[in-house]
């Protein structure tokens, strides 16, 4: 029997395995050191910077903190939208518990890397969305934002206006916009309400009669400073008004001025005094009525 002669391993071949072996282990330290990077980043520092670049002419926007998500992106907690000049106790116009920001990866294969992707706990329900830079002359953003399953008996600005009473229902909808540097923003979108209402409500000490809305909609376009108005009917076994117009916004918003014509076609009959009140021209249904003044103090004609 012959015993295979010995021979000890090429200096060149020791030479590689340990080259490769240092190489690989580079690699990773460069790619754990990445990730420590990445994780430890004062996230909330960038959030607050990001913010304050925002135009706040009309209105601010906060946050409470933010912090690294790993999958879902940089996670902000209770970031809100209030309306200039601050008031204090004034409830926000929007109130995010949560909002996660990560990048749109769909986006990113297809190579537009400046491309955003947003997803928020809204009221009870959710809000999600996409945002996108173009890199176009002059530089433009494009926007699609779309909610559902929103409680309206969680929106403070609505409710603080109550005394007393419950407020049911729930809001879904989407909503485009586009802006370039230099122009106005346009967008356009739509609103579902459902199962709506208020029952055993004061307002200011003053009963405010029972209502309930089964279904509407409203479709509006935004055209820089004015807000078209268009295919809003509230529907329900005792309540049918069309609503259609526009409103020229304002700064601050309260300003805004309406002109909006609404069409009443049928209305409960414990809602009959408060139109004789504010529309006394509106003695019998159906009733044709003209909402002027601004959205801090409208007039009814």
């Amino acid at each position: 029997m012959e015993v295979p002669a010995l021979s000890m391993p090429r200096f060149g071949d020791v030479f590689g395995f340990f080259r490769r072996t240092w190489v690989l282990y580079g690699l990773y330290t460069l790619l754990l050191f990445a990730v420590f990077i990445v994780v430890t980043l004062p996230y909330e520092v960038i959030a607050r910077r990001v913010l304050d670049l925002l135009p706040q002419k009309t209105v601010s926007t906060t946050i409470e903190g933010a912090h690294f998500a790993w999958w879902n992106g940089i996670e902000a907690s209770d970031f809100r939208v209030s309306a200039l000049p601050l008031k204090e106790g004034a409830p926000p116009l929007l109130e995010i518990a949560r909002l996660q920001v990560r990048p749109d990866w769909g986006q990113w294969l297809r190579g537009q890397l400046t491309s955003l992707a947003f997803w928020g706990d809204l009221y009870g329900g959710s809000a999600d969305g996409r945002l996108q830079y173009h890199q176009t002359d002059p530089p433009s953003f494009s926007a699609h934002l779309e909610w559902s399953g929103v409680e309206i008996r969680r929106y403070r600005a609505l409710t603080n206006w109550l005394d007393q009473g419950r407020v049911t229902g729930t809001l879904a909808g989407w909503f485009d916009a586009h802006a370039a540097a230099g122009s106005p923003a346009e967008g356009e979108g739509e609103i579902f309400l459902q199962r709506a209402g208020i029952t055993e409500g004061k307002v200011m000490g003053f009963t405010v009669p029972d209502l309930k809305v089964e279904d509407a909609k409203s479709k509006f376009v935004l055209k820089g400073d004015r807000l078209d108005v268009q295919d809003v009917v509230l529907a329900g076994d005792e309540i049918n008004i069309q609503v259609s117009g526009f409103i020229s916004l304002r700064q601050p918003l309260g300003q805004s001025i309406p002109n909006l014509k609404l069409s009443i076609q049928k209305l409960p009959e414990s809602l009959k005094p408060l139109l004789a009140i504010f529309a006394p021209r509106a003695k019998q249904l159906p009733a044709q009525l003209q909402l002027t003044g601004t959205l801090g103090r409208p007039q009814v004609r």
